[in-house]
């Protein structure tokens, strides 16, 4: 099992992307968070270690690239797939730059969703 994280701070958002991923074959959600630093107690905890995170950009006070540059100082072994409504060049950029694996722009159907998992999964073999 691949083990998932959700990091969306609007409650049932991030519920839909946690049933989302439990009907991709192969994945399981670990756990959601509405934080970056739930996100990151979740990620060092290593209880269940997490090996993909799908990352909302705008979270209440805090911005998701904070995350996703912080996991990449700390060398962090973690894939992310961005999944927001941010849209402008700008921060795509940006989250490519940070080497994220794919970006999912709400709102989006569940095919797209399953493909991002299974494209992510099969190049990560």
């Amino acid at each position: 099992m691949i083990n998932v994280l959700v990091v969306d701070d609007d409650a049932m958002v991030a519920e839909l992307n946690r049933v989302y991923v439990g009907q991709v074959t192969g994945f399981h959600c670990v756990g959601t968070a509405s934080t970056l630093q739930q996100a990151k107690e979740i990620i060092l905890d290593g209880e269940q270690p997490v090996v993909l995170v799908l990352l909302d950009i705008y979270l209440q006070q805090e911005n998701g690239l904070d995350l996703l540059s912080e996991l990449r100082e700390a060398k962090q072994p973690v894939e992310v797939i961005v999944i927001s409504s941010a849209a402008d060049a700008a921060t795509i950029k940006t989250s490519l730059h940070y080497g994220v694996v794919d970006y999912l722009i709400k709102p989006f159907q569940f095919p797209r969703f399953e493909e991002a998992l299974t494209n992510w999964r099969q190049k990560s073999r």
